[in-house]
This record gives C-alpha cells, structure tokens and sequence, in this order.
C-alpha cells in the first residue's frame, strides 16, 4: 500500500478535476458539430485516456518549473491579481 502525503494527494485531484473539466467541455462542445464520427470518436475510451494523459503530462511539467505560485499565475494573464 502506498501512503501518500498531503501534497501529492492534493496535486492528483487538482489533475483530476482539470481533466474532468476538460473532458466535459469537450463534450458538451462536441455536440455541436455536423459530424457524427467525429463526436463518436471524443467518446471513446482512447480519446479519453489521451486528454488525461496530455493533461498529466502537462501539470507535471508546471509542478517541475515550479509554476503553480502568484507570480507566475500573474504572469500568465499580463497583470497583477495577488498582492506579493
């Protein structure tokens, strides 16, 4: 049994959270195109492990360069939005 600590719990539902999010947007966007196979393959389990995967991947490389902190957020959007 792996026990883990509080950090690495909180990063693995932050990931979670963000792929749902991503997954059910892409679904809901989905439905509006004229295309049907292309809606039948975003529901697929592969599509799906895909998006989780780009997202993981993703998270894990902005945990590494040490991303998640006010300045870089505030960076990403050009503008102060957390007192330092």
């Amino acid at each position: 049994m792996v026990i883990l600590d509080k950090e690495t719990k909180r990063f693995e539902n932050f990931v979670l959270m963000i792929e749902d999010e991503i997954v059910s947007e892409i679904q809901t966007q989905s439905n509006k195109f004229k295309d049907p196979s292309l809606r039948e393959e975003l529901k697929r389990p592969e599509s799906k492990a895909l998006v989780k995967v780009i997202v993981i991947k993703t998270m894990v490389n902005l945990q590494k360069k040490r991303a998640f902190n006010g300045k870089f957020i505030n960076s990403m959007f050009g503008r102060e939005l957390v007192d330092e």
